[in-house]
């Protein structure tokens, strides 16, 4: 995670699913933001996280205060067929409301995902296959 004003990144994440294929942040919710994995796993993060991790890490931006330690709030695991060797390409928050993602996979399937319902804490729900 970078700050476009400094040379080194604010933190590195290492969240031990494979590669990192995706990151796409939330323009509805600008403290979330999602990776997905070479091995289907979407990771949604919070960077507001918990300010009595780590207190020494933590950034002001338009008078909200991030975490430089995010919480990972979800691992979400996709539905694609593994046999079909299809991997997640792209990933994007609805810009509207981004508790919708929709993902892109190698094999031509688009996957919307509903994560509103996470942060409710009930279950994923896929809408649309």
């Amino acid at each position: 995670l970078f700050n476009v004003l400094q040379k080194s990144p604010l933190i590195s994440l290492d969240p031990n699913y494979g590669s990192i294929l995706v990151v796409e942040f939330s323009s509805y919710l600008s403290n979330i933001f999602i990776c997905i994995t070479e091995y289907h796993h979407i990771l949604i993060y919070d960077l507001t996280g918990d300010e009595e991790i780590n207190p020494m890490y933590n950034y002001f931006n338009e008078e909200k205060l991030y975490s430089l330690q995010p919480e990972l709030l979800y691992t979400l695991t996709s539905q694609i067929d593994n046999d079909i060797q299809s991997t997640i390409v792209s990933a994007k928050l609805n810009e509207k409301d981004s508790k919708l993602v929709a993902t892109g996979s190698t094999s031509g399937i688009v996957y919307v995902w509903d994560f509103g319902n996470l942060i409710n804490e009930l279950s994923l729900k896929v809408i649309n296959t």
